[in-house]
């Protein structure tokens, strides 16, 4: 098997180029079904800009379903994380895995020069790769 590098492998590498990203204002209702139609767990929060503001994932959904009995009147940016841990496309996928480790996340937005949004990598596109790298045929299901 090929030796694995995932301190010399970028996320440009590795990283979903066609980001779906969602505003602030998006109605609670809006975003469950792009979540569930779209069949994944979070998306950045984007200024008109397309920079990130923060991060929702379907496990906001879930803490805002047991929490509050009015929760469809919400909006993304009632139940959003007001942050979004961000890195370069010239990143490593060491540092991504670590940040995620360190900080107990599942996505990473990668931003641009120009701090707009250019990519995501999540904790599933790690392994992928890892697995790839390691001589396992791994499609890409997405």
């Amino acid at each position: 098997m090929p030796p694995v590098h995932p301190e010399e492998t970028f996320l440009s590498a590795i990283m979903v180029r066609d980001v779906i990203c969602v505003a602030s204002d998006l109605p609670i209702e809006k975003l469950e079904d792009l979540l569930l139609e779209r069949g994944i767990g979070g998306v950045p929060v984007t200024d008109a800009d397309r920079r990130p503001i923060g991060m929702v994932s379907k496990t906001d959904l879930v803490e805002l379903r047991r929490k509050d009995p009015e929760h469809r009147k919400k909006c993304v940016g009632d139940i959003m994380m007001h942050m979004a841990f961000c890195l370069g496309a010239n990143e490593t996928v060491a540092k991504a895995a670590g940040l995620m480790a360190f900080e107990g996340m599942h996505r990473v937005v990668v931003v641009g020069e120009d701090g707009r949004v250019i990519g995501l990598v999540s904790t599933l596109d790690v392994l992928r790769w890892l697995a790839r790298e390691s001589g396992y045929t791994i499609s890409n299901r997405r």
